[in-house]
């Protein structure tokens, strides 16, 4: 759900978000060259893949990702998990340069 844009609220270098997940839900590997990212979570839990480590966050972490870095997210089987996140430096998603990593099928968080 998208919370602030450019389309939403005129937003010029800021597009913030919010998400669900279910149990078992997952993001896929994925990079956005022209913003960097935080991801606030809310509730649940869940792993977050970055720079080829798994760390594990729980409700209240958050993490950051420099532009241009792979990242992924899975709940695992923790449950349903709520996030806030955004882009720092660009007010939307296609201007972030949202790009899904070309094997990240084969590439799931486990």
């Amino acid at each position: 759900h998208w919370l602030a844009t450019d389309e939403t609220v005129g937003a010029r270098r800021l597009t913030v978000a919010a998400s669900s997940f279910g149990a078992d839900g997952s993001h896929d590997l994925h990079r956005h060259p022209h913003a960097d990212e935080f991801f606030l979570v809310l509730s649940g839990g869940g792993t977050h893949l970055m720079g080829g480590a798994r760390v594990p966050v729980h409700a209240g972490d958050l993490v950051f990702v420099p532009a241009g870095e792979w990242h992924g997210f899975r709940t695992g089987r923790a449950g349903p998990t709520a996030a806030l996140y955004g882009y720092l430096g660009a007010p939307s998603l296609a201007r972030a340069g949202y790009q899904v990593r070309p094997a990240a099928a084969a590439e799931v968080i486990r």
